[in-house]
């Protein structure tokens, strides 16, 4: 064999074995690239769950501070009927064994609202957004009338919950509480609810619209 045909077969092999290490060089660079974005979508997956975690931690915060909010003015209640314009109002039991559900986002509207009914006889659950209100009803939740705030911080708002409330069939009345004055043919006739509050809202106010919604046949006058 001579020499030249074997210094071709040395080149050719050592262009193969050249090839060989460039073709594993990138395969390992592949490899390293991939495991660092295996490890960054762990970091990804890791603040997504911090995340998750953080919204279910508020939603039981909300939650927790509801219920204290509850418990505290039924007991402020029972010792001191509500004071409206400097005069304390009257405690009736016109709506007595009837069950309201309310829900706004302001603590302190809430707080006012949720007084009011409970000085006509009603008891009171509360709630912050509407899919709350939603999520309550279709989970067998009961009760005699839903007060809904108009407009929510985020989320569905009042006219979304009704139509939700209203396509499945649910007959409970929906009445708004909204701060637009001076609008009830638009949100009784024109939007569909079964009632119409204004805020801030009065006992007198209150007493006249659920007798016009649960004793009148629930004619919208």
């Amino acid at each position: 064999m001579n020499t030249g045909f074997l210094e071709t077969i040395l080149l050719v092999m050592t262009v193969v074995l050249i090839g060989v290490v460039i073709l594993c060089i990138i395969l390992q660079m592949h490899i390293y690239n991939l495991k660092q974005k295996i490890i960054q979508l762990g970091y990804q997956y890791q603040n997504l769950n911090v995340g998750m975690n953080n919204i279910s931690a508020e939603q039981k915060e909300v939650a927790l501070a509801l219920h204290l909010l509850e418990k505290e003015e039924e007991k402020n209640f029972i010792k001191h009927p509500i004071i409206e314009s400097g005069k304390k109002i009257e405690v009736k039991n016109l709506f007595k064994g009837k069950r309201v559900l309310i829900g706004d986002y302001n603590l302190e509207m809430l707080k006012h609202t949720k007084k009011i009914f409970m000085s006509l006889g009603f008891d009171v659950d509360i709630v912050n957004s509407g899919e709350e209100i939603i999520n309550k009803i279709e989970n067998g939740y009961s009760c005699d009338v839903i007060v809904t705030n108009h407009i929510y911080k985020d989320g569905c708002d009042g006219e979304e919950v009704l139509h939700t409330i209203k396509n499945k069939g649910i007959s409970i009345p929906v009445v708004v509480l909204t701060i637009s004055i001076g609008k009830r043919n638009q949100f009784v006739y024109e939007n569909g609810f079964d009632g119409y509050l204004e805020k801030m809202l009065t006992q007198k106010q209150a007493e006249e619209e659920m007798k016009r919604v649960l004793f009148a046949n629930k004619d919208k006058k």
